[in-house]
C-alpha cells in the first residue's frame, strides 16, 4: 500500500519508469544492429547477458512500476543503475579481439541515458549527478580500448557529448521528483490543517456546553451573594458584585476562540504546490552555460571538419547570445522577444555552417553537426518555459534547413 505522504512522488516515479521502459524499447530497436555487429568480438555470455539486462530490466520495471511502493521502485532502479555501470566496465575484459573493425563500437556507450534517469529517481540529486559524471568519464577509456588505443580527442568528444545529452534527462527527472515531493508536502500540510481545525471546532463545542452549565450555577450563586441578605458579610456581597461586573466585561470583549490564523496556514500549505524549479533560477543558468561550454568544446574540437571556420565562430557567438538572453529572462513564462530570438537564431546558425562542412569520414562521429543537437535542446528548453508553440516553430525551421542541406549536398 502506498504511503499517504508519498502518493504524488510515487506516481511521478512510476510514470517516469513507464516512459523509460518505452524509451528502452526504442533504443533496443536501433541497437540491434550494433549488438549483432559487436557480438563476434565479445565473450558470448557477456554479449547475451548484457543485452538482456540493459534492455530487459527497464521494461520490466516500467510495467511493474505502478504496483510498487516508492521504496521498492527506487531499489529496483538503483540496482539497474549499478548494473549498467558494471556492464560498461565489463566490456573491456569481455572483449576477445581489439581493435574493433571500423563501424563497430561498444553499444552500451550509446545508451547511457537509459541508466542516468533511473539513477535520478533512485538517489538524491548529488549522487545522481556524480553517477552521470562517472558514467560519462568511463566512455573515453572504454572507447579507446575498443579502438586499440585510438585518438584521445575522439574519445573525449564522446564523453562530452554523453554528459551533455544525458544531463538534460537527469535534470528533468530530478525536477519531476522534487515537485512530486512538494505536492505531497502540500497535501500533508492541508491534511494537518483540516485535522487541527476539526479538533478545535469540536473542543470549542464541548467547552461551550460545559461553560453553559458552569455559568448557570456560578451566576446563580453570585446573584444570591450580591443581594443585601443580612446574614451575608459585606465583603462577600462586594466581591460577588465585582465578579458579576468583570464577567459582563469578558462577555462583551472581542477575542478569538482559538487564536489560529487559518488563512495564513492555508496560504502556506498552498504555496508548496508551486513548482519549486521554474527553469529560471541559478540551477537553470548553470545548466545553460554548462551545455554551452560542452558544445563549444565539441565545435572547436571538430573545427578541422569545416571548410571555413568563420561561420562556426559566428554560430557560436549567436549561440552565446541566445544563452545570455534566456539566462537573463527571469519571467516564469519566457518573454515573446526572447522566444523569437531563440527560434530565429538556430535556422540562421544552420544556414551558416551546414554548407561549409567537409566530407565525412566513414566510422567517425559527426560532432561538427553540434548545432543540430544544441538547437534541439535550446528549443526544448523554451518549451519548458511555457513557449511550446514557438518551440515547434523553431523545430520546423531548423529541420527544414537540415533537410535542404542534406538534399543539396553529398557531404
Amino acid at each position: 500500500m502506498t504511503d499517504p505522504t508519498e502518493v504524488a512522488v510515487t506516481r511521478v516515479a512510476a510514470t517516469i519508469a513507464m516512459v523509460a521502459g518505452l524509451a528502452t524499447a526504442v533504443f533496443l530497436a536501433v541497437s540491434i544492429g550494433p549488438m549483432i555487429a559487436a557480438a563476434p568480438y565479445l565473450n558470448p555470455a557477456y554479449a547475451l547477458s548484457s543485452a538482456v539486462f540493459v534492455f530487459g530490466m527497464p521494461m520490466i520495471v516500467g510495467i511493474a512500476g505502478p504496483r510498487l511502493r516508492l521504496g521498492q521502485l527506487k531499489r529496483a532502479l538503483g540496482i539497474y543503475a549499478v548494473g549498467f555501470l558494471v556492464v560498461v566496465v565489463a566490456w573491456i575484459p569481455a572483449t576477445t579481439s581489439t581493435p574493433l573493425p571500423l563501424g563497430v563500437a561498444p553499444w552500451p556507450l550509446e545508451v547511457t541515458a537509459l541508466a542516468t534517469v533511473p539513477a535520478a529517481i533512485a538517489w538524491r540529486a548529488s549522487v545522481a549527478w556524480a553517477y552521470l559524471a562517472v558514467n560519462s568519464a568511463l566512455i573515453a577509456p572504454v572507447r579507446m580500448f575498443a579502438d586499440g588505443g585510438g585518438s584521445v580527442t575522439a574519445a573525449l568528444q564522446y564523453s562530452f557529448f554523453t554528459i551533455a545529452f544525458s544531463a538534460i534527462f537527469t535534470l528533468l527527472a530530478l525536477v519531476a521528483m522534487k515537485n512530486g515531493a512538494a505536492i505531497d508536502e502540500a497535501t500533508s500540510q492541508t491534511r494537518e490543517l483540516a485535522i487541527r481545525t476539526a479538533t478545535i471546532a469540536a473542543t470549542d463545542g464541548e467547552q461551550a456546553r460545559l461553560d453553559s452549565l458552569v455559568h448557570d450555577a456560578v451566576m446563580g450563586t453570585l446573584f444570591y451573594a450580591s443581594r443585601g441578605e443580612p446574614k451575608l458579610l459585606p465583603a462577600v456581597r462586594m466581591q460577588a458584585a465585582k465578579a458579576i461586573t468583570q464577567l459582563d466585561e469578558v462577555r462583551n470583549a472581542e477575542h478569538s476562540p482559538n487564536g489560529i490564523d487559518h488563512a495564513a496556514l492555508t496560504s502556506r500549505a498552498a504555496g508548496w504546490t508551486s513548482p519549486s524549479v521554474r527553469f529560471a533560477g541559478a540551477g537553470a543558468r548553470i545548466m545553460i552555460w554548462s551545455y554551452f561550454a560542452t558544445m563549444l568544446v565539441l565545435a572547436l574540437w571538430s573545427i578541422d571538419h569545416v571548410d571555413n571556420i568563420a561561420p562556426t565562430l559566428i554560430g557560436l557567438a549567436l549561440f552565446a547570445v541566445a544563452c545570455a538572453a534566456v539566462s537573463m529572462d527571469q519571467s516564469r513564462v519566457l518573454s515573446r522577444g526572447t522566444s523569437i530570438l531563440v527560434v530565429t537564431v538556430w535556422p540562421i546558425i544552420a544556414l551558416l555552417i551546414s554548407w561549409q562542412l567537409a566530407a565525412s569520414v566513414p566510422g567517425e562521429a559527426r560532432f561538427e553537426l553540434w548545432y543540430f543537437g544544441a538547437g534541439t535542446v535550446s528549443l526544448f528548453f523554451i518549451a519548458l518555459r511555457a513557449r511550446l508553440a514557438w518551440s515547434w516553430y523553431g523545430f520546423v525551421a531548423l529541420s527544414a534547413v537540415i533537410l535542404a542541406w542534406g538534399a543539396t549536398t553529398d557531404v
